[in-house]
Formats: structure tokens, sequence, C-alpha cells
């Protein structure tokens, strides 16, 4: 199973998309992403994931460029693909995440983290070299203990 984060150009979350062998399993929004997105990711599963394309010909020496759009089906061989290109023309952000980094993710938005700090934590961790993901746990549980202490003044 992987996973594509999605987070607009502000860092703000917008959502994650599961995939696992047979394609397409669910899209889940935050609330933001479901104010901004809410719409277009309902539609995936009646009209298909709409990704604009475009078309060349050349007719008497003129290049022509016909801009249109097709649907790829949720249970399409190209549909990660294609939500992948719908992220990009809609202007987000995405962070490819693997089955096995996933707990990190989940551990991150238990924490009070600003929508940039939780997008940079989440590319830290996905190009940390694989011994180094212990650290990761490590400090990540340290953080969540120092969080979960009341503040004395």
């Amino acid at each position: 199973m992987s996973s594509l984060l999605l987070f607009d150009a502000s860092f703000f979350f917008v959502g994650e998309v599961l995939f696992d062998e047979q394609g397409f399993v669910r899209a889940s929004l935050s609330p933001h992403g479901e104010k901004t997105h809410g719409q277009d990711v309902a539609s995936w599963r009646t009209t298909g994931v709409a990704v604009r394309t475009h078309a060349e010909e050349k007719t008497s020496g003129e290049k022509k460029i016909t801009v249109y759009v097709e649907h790829h089906q949720t249970r399409s061989p190209k549909c990660e693909q294609a939500i992948k290109w719908w992220a990009v023309d809609h202007g987000l952000l995405i962070l490819d995440v693997p089955e096995r980094l996933l707990s990190y993710w989940h551990k991150l938005t238990r924490l009070s983290l600003e929508p940039e700090e939780l997008y940079s934590s989440m590319v830290a961790i996905k190009r940390a070299p694989h011994r180094y993901l212990s650290a990761w746990d490590k400090a990540l549980d340290q953080v969540r203990m120092v969080m979960r202490k009341p503040v004395t003044v």
C-alpha cells in the first residue's frame, strides 16, 4: 500500500489518497481539502479523474495545439498517475509515501505543528536513510511526551 499526501501551496494538508496492488483504494480529505477540492474528488468515482492534456497538429507549416480533458477511471492502471497530474494541475504539492513510512505521518499529525513544519518533517522522514528512522521514532515519541506534560510557570 502507498499513499499520496496532498498539500496546497501554503503547506496546508489537503488530503490522502491510498493505493494498493490493484490500484485506487480511497481518498480522504481534510476539512480544508473538502472545502477546496471536495467536489472534484467526489466525482472521481463516477466520472473519473479529470486531467487536462493536449494534442499537437501541424498543418501547412502551422502548429495547432488542442487542449482537452481526459477522464481516467479509479480502477484504471493509469489512475495513480492521473491523480498526480490532477494535483499538479490544481497547484498541489505531492508526497508519495510508501507504506513503511505511513506510521510516521500519523505520528506527525498528532503533534501541534504548523503546516510547513508538518510538510517539511514528512519530507525529511521520506528522504532519511533507513538507518536513521529509529532516531525519528525516538524524537517523535519524545516530542509527544513533552507535549503531554502540563506547562508550569
